[in-house]
């Protein structure tokens, strides 16, 4: 059997998977603290913008986190692996290696979404990306190294034995309950951060409705009126276009709404078309669709919590 002196030292591969969970947790950091971002832009990249992107999370798991819990799952693969001998090196080879491969498969994927889609440069995504490239090379030249016909014919043994098995099992669980511990934080983070710009938004839109003109909106035969017309009740107008899918996504909002509170509301449906251009003028109504609360245009109508103000217990 050979000795494990023989295989090749494996200092280099510590060096750069600690390196990939240092920069997997700069870019963790980076949420919490934007202006960790800053350093980024020493390179002329911008990773915040890179970060807050849509292709930032994998099956609602961000890819910061996903690093994370990859490398620190290679280093105890590297570190705890069960025996030295030339069988289970290369069982430990071929596990790295087979994680390695996917890992390479998204860091091209990534780095096709920044250069074609986002065009933009992530300092962060590059450091991490060129070590899956490195240690997918130094792990098949190790590979190659440790095997031989006896490995290969003892590669089930060596991955399937009791030890084995019961040593990977731990290592994915322990990782998994990482990742998702720290995807949790990171998520109640970013909530709490979307919650307060709601907040400012909805308090600054209710603050351009209070301010707002309010105009007499004439009656037209066209005119659909959804819920009981009652001058008790909050009186919002919809101005629509047809064919206009926007106008569409407006509708589906606010019927079921004043359905699900006749006695609140009731809802007008008024044609773009009905109106004079003075009158759209005078409104100052561009653009569809537009929705005018007790005659005052309510340019915050579909933030969350805005209609609340108007429909009581509205679950919007």
């Amino acid at each position: 059997m050979n000795e494990p002196n023989k295989y090749p030292n494996r200092i280099f591969l510590y060096v750069l998977y600690v390196l990939g969970v240092v920069a997997s947790l700069y870019l963790y950091i980076i949420v919490f603290y934007s202006d960790a971002g800053k350093f980024c832009e020493i390179f002329k990249t911008d990773c915040l913008s890179v970060l807050n992107s849509e292709y930032s999370q994998l099956f609602g798991i961000s890819n910061s986190t996903i690093g994370l819990g990859y490398f620190f799952f290679n280093l105890l693969v590297l570190s705890l692996y069960p025996g030295i001998s030339s069988r289970n090196y290369f069982a430990e080879s071929l596990i790295l290696i087979s994680v390695n491969f996917f890992a390479v498969c998204f860091s091209i994927y990534y780095i096709y979404i920044l250069k074609a889609v986002l065009q933009e440069a992530c300092f962060g995504c590059y450091v991490i990306h060129a070590i899956n490239f490195i240690t997918l090379v130094f792990n098949a030249f190790a590979l190659k190294t440790c095997h031989n016909k006896q490995t290969f014919q003892l590669i089930y043994k060596s991955l399937l034995n009791k030890t084995s098995i019961l040593f990977l099992t731990i290592v994915v669980l322990f990782i998994s309950n990482i990742v998702f511990g720290l995807n949790l934080i990171e998520t109640k983070v970013k909530l709490s951060k979307e919650k307060k710009i709601i907040s400012e938004s909805l308090n600054y839109f209710l603050y351009q409705y209070n301010k707002s003109p309010k105009y007499k909106i004439k009656d037209n035969i066209d005119d659909v009126t959804v819920g009981f017309k009652n001058e008790q009740l909050h009186q919002i107008v919809l101005i629509y276009k047809e064919k206009c899918k926007h106008c569409k996504d407006a509708k589906d909002y606010l019927i079921p709404l004043i359905k699900k509170f006749p006695n609140n509301a009731y809802l007008v449906l008024k044609n773009f078309n009905n109106f004079t251009e003075p009158e759209l003028k005078k409104m100052e109504i561009s653009r569809v669709p537009a929705v005018l609360i007790d005659g005052k245009l309510a340019l915050g109508w579909n933030i969350k919590g805005f209609m609340k103000e108007f429909i009581e217990e509205c679950e919007c």
